[in-house]
């Protein structure tokens, strides 16, 4: 699908808070969309075709709820108030005005208004040693990595299975990922970026209201390196090939309530111009205004106002990949929301080999439902930042890191919704039948989803008979990856044999019914060209498969 670089400018509009004075930010509600100037069966009008397309392949309508709001109805709230727009929510039909003080009452009583609240603005900053990640980023430089390997971001990587998804083709290359964070400081002067930033192709800042991102916080900056980072020999992100819109919905100053209203601005804009993946390293539970603290029991993904968006951006075929948080050890110790929310594929953090990470924080919901959904490494994990490459800890890294190779996934696998893939991607996953309340179904295989969804339209739990599924060569690498199904518990005898009806013995292997995963080391150093790769199992059967070794 092809895709041209992007500036949208949004009729969400925003604007820059430099001082405080007698104002109030009111969020608004309107009662309907009456004559709003768009039509359901128009929507090439208020959304990109790529918008529309991804709604299609997942067999999503377009509603009323897509609809703009009414600008008459903006308007009126504007003269009535004196006020200015800061947001508009189309999903919610209701928008963000700045105005004084006092004005609630008034508001209230214009005849299109349904509901209205009002947050005063104060000068009460939050103090936290750090608002995104676990610890300080740890500043140790990476070098000595080869062409032939991932770098710094090899282990990450091969955690999730993802590399023999690059292997295959699937580096996230179609795959539009929209990243709402707190700023991308640095992303278009960083070496670290240079190879990736024609595939940014759409910016926005929610908090400023312009089209800015490269400013206010590097926390952005380093959660898309887990993704898109490219220094070759050094360091490669999940998903290298993905194109990316970059929104800034995160005020790194204060913690406020209305962070929760630009995060979803934002992603009614991804949305818009059609993001596959929405990757959010956020999470809310205390604010600088304590009366508008969330509890745990809030935490049932349904209750606070990003879960609620949360939830309609999936229904839109958006999958959204949230990080559990970094709560672990302290007195919360549970994920935050938007991590709550039903419909989000959450992410929490384990060490290099695959402990979890103490600060990650607990599930379940609420409600109790399984969170965070999965894990991947958030310990240690490779970033780049403006200094070079480094070294961070956080499930703000371990959920960008399963964002990128979730795309490589759903590249593979475009007949998928967006919920057949979190189902796919939580089945593959180490405790699928033993889920904990830090793990949730554990770190998934993602290689593994591909070979079993590609070949059987389904996991392969009950089949009686056995299978080799799939079989290549990494390139640039003496390695042979191989899937088997196996029926039983068994002993199999590993062969390839040239073109020439050379047979070369690559040993036996102790293979437990399902699927098996396997790399062969090429010791034999055979030279390039067409093999045939053979699996004799216990009872003599053979199954083989062509393979060209590089």
């Amino acid at each position: 699908m092809a895709m041209s670089r992007i500036i949208i400018i949004s009729c969400l509009l925003g604007f820059c808070l430099n001082g405080i004075g007698q104002e109030s930010r009111y969020w608004i509600s309107f009662k309907d969309k009456t004559n709003c100037g768009y039509q359901i069966d128009k929507p090439q009008e208020f959304l990109t075709s790529r918008a529309i397309e991804r709604r299609q392949r997942q067999g999503i309508s377009v509603i009323e709820q897509d609809l703009p709001i009414n600008r008459k109805y903006i308007d009126t709230v504007l003269q009535e108030t004196g006020g200015r727009q800061m947001l508009g929510s189309k999903w919610f039909n209701s928008v963000l005005v700045l105005a004084p003080t006092g004005l609630l009452d008034k508001i209230l009583k214009i005849h299109s208004v349904s509901t209205a609240k009002e947050y005063p603005l104060t000068k009460k900053k939050q103090k936290l040693v750090d608002k995104f990640e676990a610890n300080e980023v740890v500043e140790i430089l990476f070098d000595g990595y080869t062409s032939s390997d991932y770098g710094a971001g090899n282990n990450q990587i091969r955690m999730l299975g993802a590399q023999h998804l690059h292997t295959l083709g699937y580096d996230g290359s179609d795959m539009l990922i929209a990243v709402l964070d707190a700023g991308f400081t640095g992303v278009d002067k960083v070496p670290g970026f240079k190879a990736m930033r024609d595939q940014i192709i759409g910016t926005k800042d929610f908090v400023d209201g312009d089209n800015y991102v490269y400013h206010r916080h590097t926390h952005g900056t380093r959660v898309l390196s887990c993704i898109a980072g490219k220094v070759w020999g050094k360091y490669l992100g999940t998903a290298p090939g993905a194109k990316f819109i970059l929104l800034t919905t995160e005020d790194s100053g204060s913690e406020t309530i209305i962070e929760e209203y630009n995060w979803a601005a934002g992603l009614e804009f991804a949305d818009s111009i059609g993001a596959d993946i929405a990757n959010t390293s956020l999470g809310y539970t205390r604010f600088d205004d304590s009366t508008q603290n969330h509890t745990y029991q809030d935490m049932d993904g349904n209750t606070t106002f990003a879960a609620k968006a949360a939830d309609i951006a999936a229904s839109k075929g958006m999958l959204l990949v949230t990080s559990a948080g970094n709560m672990g050890n302290n007195d919360w110790h549970y994920i935050s929301t938007p991590a709550d929310a039903d419909s989000t594929l959450t992410v929490g953090a384990v060490d290099s080999l695959g402990n979890p990470a103490g600060f990650s924080s607990f599930g379940p919901s609420s409600d109790n439902e399984i969170k965070p959904n999965v894990c991947a490494q958030g310990e240690l994990s490779s970033v780049i930042g403006t200094g070079g490459i480094h070294q961070g800890n956080g499930t703000s890294f371990s959920a960008p890191i399963m964002a990128g190779a979730v795309a490589c996934l759903w590249q593979a696998l475009p007949n998928r919704t967006n919920m057949e893939i979190i189902d796919l991607v939580e089945r593959s996953a180490s405790r699928y039948s033993n889920p904990t309340e830090q793990m949730g179904y554990g770190i998934p295989n993602l290689y593994h989803v591909y070979l079993s969804a590609l070949v059987f339209n389904k996991n392969p739990e009950n089949l009686e008979i056995d299978e080799l599924i799939g079989s290549h060569a990494n390139i640039g690498s003496s390695r042979i990856n191989m899937a088997y199904y196996s029926s039983a518990d068994q002993e199999v005898q590993l062969q390839l044999v040239s073109a020439t009806g050379q047979i070369v013995q690559l040993g036996n292997r102790n293979f437990h019914k399902g699927l098996n995963a396997v790399s062969i080391e090429n010791r034999n150093q055979l030279e390039g060209g067409l093999y045939f790769l053979s699996v004799v199992n216990s009872k003599g059967e053979k199954r083989t498969q062509k393979i060209i070794l590089i």
